[in-house]
């Protein structure tokens, strides 16, 4: 992979300021409205926006929030979170916001029990890895991601842990960071207050979520 070439084209990487929280918000939200699930629930720009934003204030202030810039433009947004943070509470949340929550929630809670996570700054989540639309394919995502394990490490945790959701992504975690897969989870089998909510998922999509767990 060719990082120089990005390099060479001015794009930085560093910590969110403060005052790219809005263009890093943006940055977060347009893609993930990129996202199969995203696309199946029907999640307006303006609900994702306003949850996006709570999440970067929050990384922001933990320095757990990092950002590809270039030309002054965030056109990359990598985030982290403990994986015994308290979730962020949100008054009239989408109701599709609610089901990724859940879905996302359950694995994540799924592995803390059984590796019986009980202390804060242990286990690292990446909660998100999303990059403008205009940049992906430029080999912008490896440098990205890269400085956020370096992130976690200055942190001193012991384990990252994501859940992927697409082919690309997961193929991506295991061969260029060593994620070892650990947990799965068949969009068309999860339930929600009962009902299979992506039983109509697209086709061609990618057909499971996995949880992946990297030794830091």
């Amino acid at each position: 992979m060719n990082i120089e070439n990005i390099l060479e084209q001015g794009i930085t990487f560093s910590l969110l300021q403060e005052n790219q929280i809005h263009q890093a918000t943006e940055c977060f939200t347009l893609s993930f409205q990129r996202e199969p699930m995203v696309k199946a629930l029907e999640i307006p720009y303006e609900d994702f926006y306003n949850f996006a934003f709570n999440v970067c204030k929050k990384a922001l202030e933990q320095d757990m929030a990092l950002v590809a810039i270039h030309e002054e433009k965030v056109v990359g947004i990598s985030i982290l979170q403990d994986a015994l943070e308290d979730e962020l509470t949100f008054d009239n949340l989408h109701e599709g916001l609610d089901i990724i929550f859940s879905l996302l929630g359950g694995l994540q809670q799924k592995y803390i029990d059984d590796y019986h996570v009980t202390e804060k700054g242990k286990v690292i989540v990446a909660f998100t890895v999303g990059v403008d639309k205009d940049y992906e394919g430029k080999n912008l995502t490896f440098p990205l991601f890269d400085i956020t394990v370096k992130q976690a490490k200055k942190l001193h945790y012991e384990k990252m842990i994501t859940e992927v959701t697409g082919i690309y992504s997961q193929n991506f975690a295991k061969k260029r960071f060593q994620f070892k897969p650990l947990f799965e989870l068949r969009y068309k089998d999860f339930e929600y207050q009962g009902e299979k909510v992506f039983a109509k998922f697209p086709e061609g999509s990618n057909p499971t979520c996995v949880l992946m767990e990297k030794v830091l």
